[in-house]
């Protein structure tokens, strides 16, 4: 049976009858994070990804446990139930509608490391969008992709994984949005609807089940979204003005003389040029 551990001003942690302990939080105002560390030791690592230098004031939260099921409640009305059996969680909006819904129990496999969740998708016209450079169409629904950056020169469509990976999507549904983040660096795996249409998949070689849920608030937006996206992660600082300009690139040029050549070829035409690759 799950039972609280401990309790804070804006998270509970839950332990389960097989050892694994689940941490849930409203990290942000609109922002929910998950975390299930299978042998029940949580990381503590440095999030690189996520910007510490901004300061979140805790939210407050109400934990209301029953024998069925533990809620989490903000000050804005946005909620998390966990239920105790079987062992799902669902995070509601401020309206009270599902934002996300556990399809099955939250899983790992003890003697390969792998994790994953699998959640109910709110229809088959939810569309999803993101993940980084990915050799796809641009909703991303009905796709698998991996997330294991890849050197792949001259690839064709749908050659996955490719260059970056962005464990991050915006879905959307009947206009309302939301957002996840997977928070994990190893070899990650999202499966948007292909093996089974109603649900999607994502899931890890390793490391920690940490996610985050972002609610949207009343607005539900992706620009909502976005925003608190980068809230989360960090902005990108402004970079040096010459990075901003034209900049000439194939790749390569040899020998020497011919960078020149180029560069000459910039400068008697007028053109401006601030970068050549080489």
């Amino acid at each position: 049976m799950t039972q609280i551990l401990e309790q804070k001003a804006n998270y509970a942690i839950l332990q389960t009858s097989v050892g694994a302990k689940l941490r849930v939080e409203f990290f942000d105002i609109n922002v929910v994070r998950i975390r299930l560390a299978p042998d029940g030791n949580f990381e503590t690592l440095p999030d690189y990804a996520i910007d510490f230098s901004k300061e979140r004031p805790p939210p407050i939260v109400k934990v209301l446990q029953t024998k069925e099921k533990i809620v989490l409640t903000n000050s804005f009305g946005a909620k998390v139930e966990i239920h105790k059996m079987p062992l799902t969680v669902t995070v509601f909006d401020e309206n009270g509608e599902i934002i996300v819904d556990d399809a099955r129990t939250m899983s790992f496999e003890s003697q390969t490391g792998e994790i994953s969740a699998t959640k109910a998708r709110k229809s088959l016209t939810e569309t999803y969008y993101g993940f980084g450079e990915k050799a796809l169409p641009f909703s991303r629904d009905g796709q698998v992709m991996t997330n294991w950056n890849t050197d792949t020169y001259r690839y064709s469509l749908g050659t996955d994984p490719l260059y970056q990976s962005i464990p991050f999507f915006i879905a959307l549904n009947q206009g309302k949005s939301y957002g996840l983040f997977f928070n994990n660096t190893f070899r990650t795996t999202f499966d948007m609807g292909k093996t089974a249409p109603d649900k999607f998949t994502f899931s890890s070689a390793g490391g920690e089940l940490d996610y985050f849920v972002f609610t949207g608030g009343r607005q539900r937006t992706p620009k909502k979204i976005l925003e608190d996206y980068a809230n989360l992660t960090g902005k990108t600082p402004l970079p040096p003005i010459w990075a901003l300009g034209n900049q000439q690139s194939r790749f390569s040029y040899f020998p020497e003389s011919r960078v020149r050549e180029i560069a000459d070829g910039f400068r008697s035409r007028k053109i401006p040029c601030d970068v050549i690759y080489i």
